[in-house]
Formats: structure tokens, sequence, C-alpha cells
């Protein structure tokens, strides 16, 4: 079995505490990646059958200069679980920002973000799809969770993250 990581920064940031996850993983997860990116990233990967796959998308999508609608982040999402053959799919949901750090040109906000893991989590829930709610997982952190940026997750955030994402891969292989 491979672990796959696909979608946006915050797994594509997982690079030297990768096998925290588990053994045999491929992390082609992109800084920038948005949910409509999915299905091209499991073609490069080569997804197959027996691989448990970890996606990681919201925070682009939400993104002001991106702005992908709810209703096509979801649809993207589930199309990229049920078009992709895969032992199972995990949703690693958005982390959420520290608005506090954000630039003024990042526009991204806790409440939007919010929106599209709510529909997120309810489609995962009805496809099946096993979730990490990643912002329930960093907040005993509370703003340590973030670097500098306010959009990244740190070291401590991905010390609880990675643990979460383990037992979640466990549970679907």
């Amino acid at each position: 079995m491979r672990i796959v990581l696909l979608g946006d920064s915050h797994l594509a940031r997982i690079r030297r505490d990768l096998a925290m996850i588990g053994p045999h993983e491929r992390n082609a997860a992109e800084g920038g990646a948005c949910a409509l990116d999915l299905v091209a990233q499991a073609r490069t990967a080569a997804v197959e059958q027996h691989d448990v796959v970890v996606v990681s998308v919201g925070t682009n999508d939400a993104a002001p200069r991106r702005q992908v609608p709810t209703a096509a982040y979801v649809r993207a999402l589930l199309d990229c679980t049920r078009s992709v053959p895969a032992r199972g799919w995990i949703y690693h949901a958005p982390p959420g920002v520290d608005e506090s750090r954000l630039g003024g040109a990042c526009g991204r906000t806790n409440a939007t973000i919010d929106a599209y893991r709510d529909a997120a989590v309810t489609a995962c829930d009805e496809a099946g799809v096993r979730v990490v709610r990643t912002e329930r997982v960093i907040e005993p952190l509370g703003a340590r969770a973030f670097v500098s940026d306010g959009l990244h997750l740190g070291g401590a955030a991905y010390g609880l993250v990675l643990p979460a994402i383990a037992e979640a891969v466990r549970a679907v292989a």
C-alpha cells in the first residue's frame, strides 16, 4: 500500500516528516493548488487501487483571487474521489488562517474557509470519505499553529496533524 498526498501547500510542505504518516508515501501536493487540480495531480502521481489518498484543498479555493464557487469545489473534490480508484480517501480539512497576521492582499477569512470546509465535510461524510478536522486538531495551539504569514502551518501544528493523518490512514487501510 502506498500513501499519496494530493492538494495544496498544507500537504506539499510535508517533506522531512513524511514518514510519520506511514511507509511508501508519494507527495504530489503543490502549493497554490485547488480542488480543480486534484484529478491532474492524481494522474501525475499515478494513483492506483491499492493506494490510500490524502487530499488537502479549500484554502486556495476560498482565496479572493480564485473564489472557486463552493458547489464547484465540492463537486471537484468528490469527482476526484469517485473517478480515481483508490483503497481509501482522506480529506484533510483546511485549518483556517490567523487573520491577524495575513497581509491585506491575501483576503482569506476564516468565515469563508469555514463555509468551504463545512460543505466538503458534509459531502465527504455522505460519500464515505474519512475526514481529518485539522482546525480542531490544531485548536489547542491557537495562533502558534501558524507560521508568520498566518496562512501556513508551523512545526507545532504538524506535530499534531501528522499523527491524526496517520491514524486516519490506518483506519481506511
